[in-house]
């Protein structure tokens, strides 16, 4: 008998007193599942953890190394849309309280004040949800299958109350919601 399951992953760094460097954590890994799933013929859903690549955006012209970091996720992220995966939203806002080690390329995030979109302001989830369309947007553009970033999975799995998200998700075009 044929079943049918959805494989999802977190592209995501670690979260804490450091995160853990982008190669040893999302790179290498994602590198080993995209060839499995090639083995397999299989596709996947990955939710991509957008503040953190605005972040990365935002001081990839002060630091070389987060440049780099930027565009080896860059890169991967057009390489799994080309591959015929799907990448959504995965909205983690500690990043906004991140704080950037630049002697060791690795982030703090021990503030949690930010830690779901619920304690986010009303124009604090609007920047958000804007800022990660845009992004998801731009470099799914990059890709063989460019496709829209449709889906969500909320950082730390917390969607409630949903009427905190449900005006996004109309004006961005979400309309599956991976949360639990």
């Amino acid at each position: 008998m044929k079943k049918n399951i959805i494989l999802t992953f977190d592209y995501e760094l670690s979260l804490g007193g450091k995160s853990g460097s982008v190669q040893k954590c999302m790179l290498e890994p994602t590198d080993l599942i995209l060839d499995v799933l090639k083995n397999y013929s299989a596709r996947a859903i990955f939710f991509i953890d957008t503040p953190y690549l605005l972040r990365l955006e935002e001081l990839s012209e002060k630091f070389d190394k987060v440049k780099e970091d930027y565009f080896a996720i860059k890169n991967q992220l057009i390489r799994i849309a080309n591959e015929g995966h799907y990448v959504y939203h995965h909205i983690h806002p500690h990043w906004l309280d991140a704080k950037y080690i630049p002697e060791e390329n690795q982030w703090n995030m021990s503030d949690k004040s930010k830690y779901t979109v619920y304690q986010l302001t009303d124009d604090e989830r609007k920047q958000v949800f804007k800022a990660s369309n845009r992004i998801l947007t731009e470099i799914l553009s990059e890709s063989e299958n460019s496709s829209k970033p449709e889906g969500y999975r909320a950082g730390g799995l917390y969607i409630e109350p949903f009427s905190a998200f449900k005006p996004y998700f109309i004006e961005h075009g979400i309309v599956y919601e991976f949360s639990t």
